[in-house]
């Protein structure tokens, strides 16, 4: 059965020909002020790990996988590379708000947002991962390092959008 399912990905999704379907990530950086403003920072694309790829296919088949419900943030700026697993240098894990939204089809983009609350000291925050409860990374993001002073509260705002290539 895994093998007929890995065939079924391979012929449906069609990653590398531009054909069948798409992923694409973007994540939104936003910093909650005082009064409660949300300050957007910025927007990036990002890379999609292997592993988070292989959790998708695993996601379509399984009905035990395990979904991308957490936000990870860390310290290390070092450039993503397909084989990332999570954050080299966590910080800090949250569990997100899960919701779809429509962005060309109805309910064809998951977002995840998260928030993170800087204990004391603060932090550098330099990257983000989409994981799952069983540490599987989806995707890893470096940035210029946002500070956090101490109660400060970051919020990242993930988007996969999954459309017709």
């Amino acid at each position: 059965m895994k093998k007929f399912i890995a065939f079924l990905f391979r012929k449906t999704l069609h990653f590398d020909e531009g054909r069948g379907i798409s992923l694409k990530g973007s994540l939104e950086a936003r910093k909650i002020l005082p009064d409660g403003t949300r300050q957007l920072l910025w927007v990036k694309d990002n890379l999609v790990v292997f592993v988070g790829v292989a959790q998708v296919a695993l996601l379509w088949g399984d009905g035990t996988a395990l979904a991308f419900t957490k936000g990870q943030i860390g310290s290390d700026n070092t450039a993503p590379v397909d084989g990332d697993t999570g954050c080299i240098a966590a910080l800090d894990e949250q569990t997100g708000a899960f919701s779809r939204e429509t962005t060309t089809i109805t309910n064809d983009t998951a977002k995840l947002v998260s928030q993170h609350t800087a204990p004391g000291g603060g932090w550098s925050v330099k990257e983000y991962c989409a994981r799952t409860s069983g540490a599987t990374a989806f995707n890893r993001v470096i940035f210029t390092a946002i500070p956090l002073a101490v109660g400060e509260v970051l919020e990242f705002t993930y988007k996969v959008q999954i459309k017709r290539s």
